[in-house]
């Protein structure tokens, strides 16, 4: 786990990631899941690992690319929490390794579901908890040692009605997209971790100017990580004119 980067992160989900992270939230929030004996069987939490390759961008910025995501199928589930099994981080970042060297892990996800989207936005479960925040810190050790890097929060709730509004981010920044699919609607929240002065793991802030999530399936291809440049419409033979050049 490095220093911090004061030129900032830049979080990208693949279409299939994306696929992933919205059909196991969505799963685990609606559909009941009959293998659990007692308590809650809908509206359950879920936790998943994100792998993918970390680049550097022109102007010093870091890039995850989170190529694909993997719902960890034997965590704990509960409404208020989701408990992980660390054997199977262990086989899959060794089966990565094995057999698809060019992915590496980034991280994890973990979903916050509620009844209703009043109490999402009441109670900011969109943002990382607390605990969340605390897990980081006591276990910061593990945490380095596996190579953990971004963190991403799921927050899933229904609407009265279907819902029309278009795909967003959310916020002051642009840290967060808010999805709205039928009658449920999802935020995505994305974390960097990292040593602060103290050498101490912690997550960057809930509203972060220095991390943008960016999801080109959804939001399309908004954002220029550099320059360009322009096609030269004068010449008889159109060409490609660099602006680097």
């Amino acid at each position: 786990m490095d220093s911090i980067n004061n030129n900032g992160y830049v979080i990208r989900l693949s279409e299939q990631a994306l696929i992933s992270i919205l059909m196991s939230a969505i799963e685990a929030y609606a559909v009941e899941n009959k293998n659990i004996r007692r308590g809650d069987k809908v509206q359950l939490e879920t936790f998943g690992h994100l792998f993918g390759q970390e680049i550097k961008l022109e102007g010093g910025k870091n890039l995850y690319n989170v190529e694909f995501i993997h719902t960890d199928s034997t965590a704990n589930q509960k409404n208020g929490s989701v408990t992980p099994n660390d054997d199977a981080l262990e086989l899959k970042r060794d089966l990565a390794k094995s057999f698809w060297p060019h992915i590496s892990y980034l991280g994890d996800f973990h979903t916050h579901p509620d009844e209703h989207v009043d109490n999402i936005i009441e109670l900011n479960n969109y943002y990382f908890s607390d605990g969340d925040r605390s897990c980081l810190l006591d276990h910061q050790e593990v945490y380095a040692s596996i190579g953990y890097k971004v963190g991403l929060v799921v927050a899933v709730a229904s609407l009265d009605k279907r819902g029309t509004r278009p795909n967003q981010w959310h916020g002051i920044y642009q840290n967060r997209v808010e999805i709205t699919k039928g009658n449920i609607r999802v935020w995505i929240g994305a974390y960097v971790a990292f040593k602060d002065e103290n050498g101490k793991a912690i997550y960057s802030k809930d509203n972060d100017p220095n991390v943008l999530l960016d999801i080109p399936s959804l939001l399309g291809l908004h954002i220029e990580h550099s320059k360009f440049g322009k096609v030269d419409g004068e010449s008889k033979e159109k060409k490609y004119v660099s602006e680097r050049a």
